[in-house]
């Protein structure tokens, strides 16, 4: 019978000697050593992967809406993935919630209508 390893931080760790974060694998790479059995997040790391998915969010937008600033994406937009929001999160249960739309919504913006994901009912 073969065990199922986890590496991180370039260690390796028997998955059955590890709890995954409350946050689950969301943040995969992000995690750092475990501290009494249970895997932690780099915060930093975190809001570093968060951004990147806000920015591709607004380049989903962008696309949508029919060019850079289409009818649909304002400058302030634009900026989302400079959001001081995501800066000040240190929960990453509350991080992860934290995409274009909740910025907005933070901001007393609008939420932009998202598409349904292709291939999904």
């Amino acid at each position: 019978m073969s065990k199922s390893l986890i590496e991180i931080d370039g260690q390796l760790f028997d998955a059955t000697d590890v709890t995954p974060p409350p946050s689950g694998r969301e943040f995969r790479n992000a995690w750092t050593l475990p501290v009494g059995g249970v895997i932690q997040i780099d915060i930093v790391v975190a809001r570093q992967i968060q951004r990147r998915r806000v920015r591709e969010e607004l380049l989903e937008d962008w696309y949508n809406s029919g060019g850079p600033l289409g009818p649909d994406l304002t400058p302030q937009d634009k900026a989302l993935d400079k959001a001081p929001e995501i800066d000040a999160e240190t929960n990453p249960e509350e991080l992860k919630k934290l995409d274009a739309n909740a910025i907005r919504v933070k901001r007393g913006q609008q939420p932009k209508p998202r598409p349904k994901p292709l291939g999904r009912a």
